[in-house]
């Protein structure tokens, strides 16, 4: 829900003729590298469950990245106005993943947690380990 609202707020402040600056002193991505921009920060702030990852292309539509889990499944995950999917025919992990893996997810660490358990396990413990600084 967070990222649909990211790309409402965005669109709104586009058809509204409104300049982005009279709004608010952030600046929102321009709309051809929106979806660029979300896909490489979502990746990156997960990095710490993924052996690899790399934005591959682009569109004002959608984006995608090439990632490998920490099991070694290399994947193609695609970002659009739907949110986060695996693209099927551009994943060579494609055998191993199961019918309800392959639909659209809200976030990447939804997707993530259903495709690798070693990023749950990671996650998990990142969770738990921020949970003792607070305590």
């Amino acid at each position: 829900m967070k990222m649909m609202s990211r790309i409402f707020n965005h669109l709104m402040s586009r058809q509204d003729g409104a300049s982005p600056s009279s709004k608010t002193m952030c600046y929102p991505p321009s709309p051809t590298t929106f979806f660029r921009d979300e896909l490489e920060s979502a990746l990156r702030e997960q990095s710490f469950g993924l052996q690899s990852f790399r934005v591959t292309s682009s569109t004002p539509r959608q984006s995608s990245a090439s990632l490998v889990t920490l099991e070694g499944l290399s994947l193609t995950i695609v970002l659009n106005t739907q949110g986060y999917s695996v693209d099927a025919k551009r994943s060579d992990a494609f055998q191993s993943l199961k019918p309800g893996q392959l639909h659209v997810y809200e976030t990447i660490e939804n997707l993530l947690q259903t495709i690798s358990p070693m990023y749950t396990q990671r996650h998990q413990g990142q969770l738990f380990e921020a949970l003792q600084r607070l305590a």
